[in-house]
């Protein structure tokens, strides 16, 4: 797990390196991204992974702009996004697998909001990258 008062300073810093011009840097936009998906602040995750996709088309900016999408709900966009990243990266096990454990949940909920019990299956996948 992280820690919620250095995570906050990393984004402080990295907030920082944007207001002084690197502005174009996608990596910078992606950690800040990932520190609030971490934090469970999907809204801003995504905001901070669309501005590094806007940049850079990486396949981790897609695939953790789809699982914050996933988690909050949006299980259309998110499976997209991740569909998006195993097209980039079709060889990359942990992208196929959490698209093919996403799609069965989604099968199972067609029609409403995630039932979060499968959240133990994404969090392990999260946590082995």
């Amino acid at each position: 797990m992280t820690n919620p008062k250095e995570d906050d300073r990393a984004i402080s810093y990295f907030s920082k390196a944007i207001e002084l011009g690197l502005n174009n840097d996608s990596l910078l936009f992606f950690y800040i991204g990932q520190l609030y998906f971490f934090k469970k602040e999907y809204d801003k995750a995504i905001k901070n992974f669309d501005k590094a996709i806007s940049i850079y088309s990486g396949t981790n900016f897609f695939f953790f702009k789809g699982m914050a999408l996933f988690y909050k709900g949006d299980m259309k966009e998110g499976l997209n996004c991740i569909e998006k990243a195993v097209e980039y990266e079709p060889n990359n096990q942990i992208y196929s697998n959490t698209l093919d454990g996403l799609k069965k949940i989604r099968v199972k909920h067609i029609g409403e909001k995630a039932l979060w019990y499968s959240l133990d299956f994404l969090s392990k996948v999260l946590q082995n990258m």
